[in-house]
């Protein structure tokens, strides 16, 4: 269960089908623009550690792609129903405190993110989160982040976290500027 709108995972618990009911999400100070709406999605075990991916498109192109993953650190979650084994109220966030960041360089990922794009086409710029169901492999989309917030390409902390240039990655900042020329001048014709 999770709100609509939110930031880093706040408020995501992991609820028993029976079990779920509505109630208005407490949201801590840092989380811009709590919502009083709530999504139901299928858990999807993506290891020990929660990951999940970042794909920066623009204009239908993956620009980059950010591998998160949950602090190594904390207690693992050894199977997708071992909940109560590991000692229950872990996190199935991957961007909690103290993940990691690397860049990732998957075709895959960034081809899934680039379709998930074609489905708005009014959206200039997503920021497409993606995980991997583990140990099939099968990608999921969780969200497209439509409503700004989400440039990953110039953004130091970013780049500190990951150990990494994230506008290199596919030569994403040159690729993001010959884009948005492309765009221009298509509207300015």
């Amino acid at each position: 269960v999770k709100p609509d709108i939110g930031a880093r995972g706040a408020t995501v618990k992991i609820v028993r089908k029976g079990r779920v009911r509505w109630k208005p999400p407490a949201f801590e100070s840092d989380v811009y623009e709590g919502s009083s709406n709530l999504l139901v999605q299928d858990f999807v075990y993506t290891g020990p550690w929660p990951t999940s991916y970042r794909v920066q498109t623009l204009f239908g192109e993956a620009l980059a792609c950010v591998q998160v993953q949950a602090d190594p650190d904390r207690p693992p979650l050894l199977d997708r129903y071992a909940f109560k084994e590991s000692g229950g109220g872990l996190s199935i966030v991957a961007s909690s405190k103290g993940c990691r960041l690397s860049l990732c360089d998957d075709a895959e990922l960034m081809a899934i993110a680039e379709r998930a794009h074609t489905l708005f086409p009014e959206c200039a710029m997503l920021g497409v989160d993606l995980i991997r169901e583990h140990p099939s492999g099968d990608v999921y989309v969780l969200e497209v982040n439509s409503r700004g917030g989400t440039w990953m390409l110039s953004t130091p902390r970013l780049n500190e976290a990951c150990g990494a240039n994230v506008a290199e990655q596919r030569d994403g900042l040159e690729r993001a500027g010959r884009l948005l020329a492309d765009a221009a001048a298509r509207l300015a014709e």
